[in-house]
């Protein structure tokens, strides 16, 4: 059976067949010092409140703070990359392991800095258990294998 192929966006390069544990963003999160940057603050809470709603009410599913995020076409990627992420690459990868796999709405993660935590807590519960989905972001707490490189769209390297 052929395995499900999702694309990364990194910012450092990596050689076909490197493998990516999860959590990641979780580990960055927790190196953020609030008091002395706002915009850090914000994401930091933000990040909290979405795991206090997924603890309490959807534990089944991957943690933001413990997963990858990927993206389900190369179109994503690259749309991702264009609005984003423009000093990162993109890769082709599939998942190493059996981890859980959650798509979700990423379109609620708006860092609106006038959100009470009420409206953030809002907004989680619609991410964990989204009715539609206006832009896809796929969590994965499995590994991820390195199967193809791209750099500005254009593919560089596959096993393929």
């Amino acid at each position: 059976m052929e395995k499900v192929k999702y694309y990364w966006l990194c910012s450092y390069k990596l050689e076909v067949g490197s493998v990516v544990k999860p959590g990641n963003w979780g580990r960055i999160i927790k190196m953020y010092t609030p008091q002395n940057n706002h915009a850090q603050a914000l994401i930091a809470t933000r990040e909290y409140i979405f795991e206090s709603v997924r603890l309490k009410n959807y534990s089944d599913k991957p943690s933001r703070l413990e997963s990858t995020f990927l993206c389900k076409t190369l179109e994503d990627a690259q749309e991702l990359h264009q609005k984003n992420r423009q000093f990162d690459l993109i890769y082709e990868v599939e998942l190493v392991n059996d981890g859980r796999i959650f798509e979700t709405d990423m379109a609620l993660i708006d860092n609106d800095p006038n959100d009470i935590i009420l409206a953030i807590e809002g907004k989680a519960n619609l991410y964990w258990n989204p009715s539609q989905i206006i832009k896809s972001e796929i969590l994965t707490d499995s590994s991820i294998k390195i199967v193809g490189a791209f750099e500005i769209g254009i593919e560089i390297k596959s096993n393929q």
